[in-house]
């Protein structure tokens, strides 16, 4: 059998399956307000499951050996709505020192220097999520624009992100960690403090929730009125949440969902039918 894949990012993965156009949509966030109505509106219909735990990660070069750990204020700092004006390392600690109203409270020493932040745009459930876990809290607190700084770098692809990086020393990027290259020997991974020390993203650290970016990925299925689905899309998901089909993922650089999760993400699917 063949499948068409695209891989536009998660926001334009839902117009194409709320047009009828796609018959799963592999989302790294849940589905918006305004794309359920969109579904309604066209008449599709769908089942929503989780099938693995992903992390946004923050990368720097491995020339760049000073920035090793950023707390969950400096990383607001650095990519939040107030560092519209920010373009070095003394600025976001003295926007973190602000936040936290200490500057020995502000988290792991931070170099000097200039600093520019590249990531993925609008059309990417990695920046929705990004913005969700590590600027919403803090925007919320001090009553801003829930957003990423202005000057944010859009990039159109994962490579262009990495290869940011890798060529400036002075630069961040936002990226998913199932996306990373699988030799870390042009980028490394920041480790993200939230309060309990410094925690580097890892399988193990996705699985558990230790890591503060973590996040699920989803399957959005289409299925009739009934609960139906396409029976060559129906067999492809009943592989995908398979033990075999999560072990295949989780080699390819996912992490795993707890065994209650996949219980249930499999009870959600066997229901889709039941009166």
């Amino acid at each position: 059998m063949t499948f068409d894949v695209d891989g536009p990012g998660t926001a334009d993965g839902f117009t194409l399956f709320c047009d009828g156009l796609a018959d799963i949509n592999g989302a790294s966030r849940p589905i918006t307000d305004r794309e359920l109505v969109n579904c309604e509106t066209t008449g599709v219909d769908f089942v929503e499951l989780t099938i693995g735990l992903d992390a946004i990660v923050l990368l720097t070069s491995v020339g760049n050996d000073q920035v090793a750990c950023l707390s969950t204020e400096q990383v607001y700092a650095l990519t939040g709505p107030e560092s519209r004006s920010i373009s070095t390392w003394e600025g976001v600690g003295a926007l973190t020192a602000e936040i936290t109203g200490s500057p020995s409270a502000a988290g792991p020493v931070l170099p000097g220097g200039p600093v520019t932040v590249v990531g993925p745009g609008n059309e990417s459930g990695t920046l929705s999520t990004f913005i969700d876990l590590a600027v919403r809290p803090l925007a919320v607190e001090r009553d801003t624009a829930v957003n990423v700084r202005p000057d944010w770098g859009v990039q159109p692809s994962d490579a262009l992100i990495v290869n940011k990086v890798n060529i400036g020393d002075n630069t961040i990027g936002v990226i998913g960690f199932t996306a990373l290259p699988r030799q870390l020997d042009i980028i490394r991974t920041v480790a993200i403090d939230a309060g309990d020390g410094c925690v580097e993203a890892g399988e193990t650290t996705i699985s558990d929730g230790s890591y503060p970016l973590t996040r699920e990925l989803y399957l959005y299925v289409a299925v009739d009125a009934d609960g139906e689905a396409d029976p060559t899309v129906a067999g492809l998901v009943d592989y995908m949440i398979s033990d075999e089909g999560i072990g295949y993922a989780t080699a390819a650089g996912g992490s795993a969902p707890s065994e209650q999760a996949i219980a249930e993400t499999r009870a959600t699917w066997a229901a889709r039918t039941s009166p």
